[in-house]
């Protein structure tokens, strides 16, 4: 069924387009019409990754670069909660007190890279350390295929389950943090190196997306240095 073509000057392959992708197009299509404002941002991370080095060299323990980002996010959101705030109807807010934050955890999954989220509950009150563990065993659960749902559920029922999800959350904001928490954060640095900003779909809740980073001149207590800028959306 699936195979290679070959004729007078062609040559290409036909090859399956993979169920999970097609899970994502369906989200996507429905939350397009969602209004987004976007702040693109420069954070002159030197001295954070500098302390994360030498706790690797004097500990020998890894702490991950995404793990500090969670905990500073949840620590920010934790001093401004209205930010993470859910509308229940149309004239109340729903505040929660706990900062629940959405990361993708890269797992391989039958030789290829797939990207799973992982909530981390409670983030706010997490170290950055507590975090980096959290992360490390969502890495090493042993993933070998999608979700029983996901591979039960007909493509064709892929935006009406999404319009249903969101129309549930609208209604359930409690019902929404534990499934999606509530805020997010995403990655496109791992695509690439050198500076960049990502430009995120539209998200139900508040969205970093992370970039990459790159070494620039920068002012330090009066003085030109080289410092490195991450850039966030």
């Amino acid at each position: 069924l699936f195979g290679t073509h070959t004729g007078p000057g062609t040559f290409y392959q036909v090859v399956p387009y993979p169920k999970t992708r097609r899970w994502m197009v369906a989200m996507i299509r429905t939350a397009q019409r969602k209004r987004m404002m976007h702040a693109l941002l420069e954070v002159d991370v030197t001295r954070a990754r500098a302390i994360l080095k030498v706790h690797e060299a004097a500990s020998g323990e890894a702490v991950s670069f995404t793990s500090f980002l969670i905990a500073c996010l949840a620590k920010s959101v934790d001093e401004h909660k209205e930010v993470q705030a859910f509308r229940k109807g149309r004239k109340r807010l729903i505040l929660f007190d706990d900062v629940d934050v959405r990361a993708p955890i890269e797992y391989d999954i039958a030789g290829q890279k797939r990207v799973v989220p992982h909530v981390v509950r409670e983030a706010n009150r997490k170290g950055v350390r507590a975090i980096s563990h959290e992360i490390r065993a969502a890495q090493r659960r042993n993933i070998t295929r999608p979700s029983t749902f996901l591979r039960l559920l007909p493509s064709s029922l892929f935006r009406p389950y999404f319009w249903l999800f969101a129309w549930v959350g609208r209604r359930y904001p409690q019902l929404w943090r534990r499934n999606v928490g509530t805020v997010g954060m995403t990655a496109v640095g791992m695509f690439g190196g050198g500076a960049g900003w990502g430009i995120p779909i539209p998200a139900p809740t508040l969205l970093v997306t992370v970039g990459g980073i790159s070494a620039k001149p920068g002012v330090v207590e009066g003085q030109i240095a080289v410092r490195e800028y991450l850039c966030l959306t």
